[in-house]
């Protein structure tokens, strides 16, 4: 796969080369062209589809939400397209009438205006396959040309001359999740039977329907699986604290403490660049920030303590305490002082 594509310039052959998905994180961070979009040689969506789906999670968990998807050798029929979209996109697809192996896509995020440019797409099956759309990112913006090729001779190429060989993995070798019981195993190996059947049918059949229902109560049961495991797991270790935040760290995938350095700060409206204005920013904060609260404190209890012995005509004593009703403007005062919360639902 290659990172996101800045379409105002060309990419050199030297210059590409496969990139592991952990990668593409550190490669993007400084992308800054408005539209994003992501090519990958997807090897057959259907056996890889739930790993798509993640990559495409990463990039809206990282606000790098991608407008265009392009996919190659999709190993799709016109018949199962309908089972590999992906949520928040439109799909246009040139598929194999063999099925085998090729095929392209094009994912597009909703809400962007595109059409399907058939006078530029060329597909020969089994050698060039492409398909073109033309883009339009805002109103007055001028449309893109973006399009997916697939060369299929370097496919013959690699079939000759480095062939793909199929092994047969023992089922002890595989990891499975602990959650992932022996039942779901069983649910999972006729899921892909009725999948296998329903890819054969159109999409109103029965065999198609009754897929759709078997893989929806499949996905609530391995919901219901995973979360009965993590609450039976979590009330063991609701006494031991360390073991707690390890389950936690490994449920959200954290290796560590993210130590990644303060590129800019702004301050009084002023944004700060300079690494050592950033050190001295922190530093004056964290040293002003004790005494400034310390300083509210002390001054709103002094004068409240002062405005009522002046009413009361009490003098003055550092020897008593002094207990007044509260008010109705204090109330309001210190709930003005509250900060808000982002949490959904009421506080009880």
């Amino acid at each position: 796969m290659v990172p996101d594509v800045n379409p105002s310039f060309s990419i050199r052959a030297e210059d590409c080369r496969y990139i592991a998905p952990e990668e593409i994180p550190n490669l993007c961070e400084h992308y800054t062209h408005p539209l994003r979009a992501l090519h990958v040689n997807i090897r057959s969506l259907r056996a890889n589809y739930d790993e798509l789906l993640n990559l495409i999670a990463s990039y809206e968990e990282s606000n790098r939400a991608l407008h265009v998807l392009l996919l190659c050798e999709t190993a799709l029929n016109d018949a199962n397209t309908v089972l590999f979209g992906i949520p928040g996109f439109d799909a246009v697809y040139a598929n194999r009438k063999s099925h085998q192996r090729g095929g392209v896509a094009i994912y597009v995020r909703k809400g962007l205006n595109f059409t399907q440019r058939p006078d530029l797409s060329i597909f020969s099956e089994g050698k060039f396959e492409t398909i073109f759309i033309e883009l339009s990112l805002c109103q007055n913006s001028q449309p893109i040309i973006i399009g997916e090729i697939f060369l299929s001779e370097m496919t013959r190429v690699l079939d000759r001359h480095a062939p793909a060989k199929q092994i047969k993995i023992p089922s002890k070798s595989f990891r499975r999740e602990p959650w992932f019981t022996k039942g779901l195993q069983r649910s999972s190996r006729r899921l892909s039977k009725l999948y296998s059947t329903a890819a054969k049918c159109a999409k109103n059949s029965h065999q198609h329907t009754a897929y759709v229902k078997y893989r929806n109560v499949y996905n609530s049961a391995k919901r219901a699986a995973k979360q009965l495991y993590y609450d039976n797991l979590f009330s063991e270790s609701k006494n031991d604290i360390k073991r707690t935040w390890k389950i936690l760290n490994d449920l959200t995938k954290k290796s560590g403490k993210d130590n990644s350095p303060v590129e800019k700060l702004q301050v009084d409206d002023v944004t700060i660049t300079e690494p050592k204005a950033i050190a001295d920013a922190f530093a004056r904060f964290f040293a002003d920030v004790g005494p400034k609260q310390a300083g509210l404190i002390a001054s709103h209890v002094q004068t409240d303590d002062q405005q009522n012995r002046a009413h009361l005509g009490v003098p003055p004593s550092h020897h008593s305490v002094f207990l007044h009703p509260v008010t109705q403007q204090e109330i309001i005062r210190i709930i003005d002082s509250l900060k808000n919360k982002k949490s959904l639902g009421l506080d009880l």
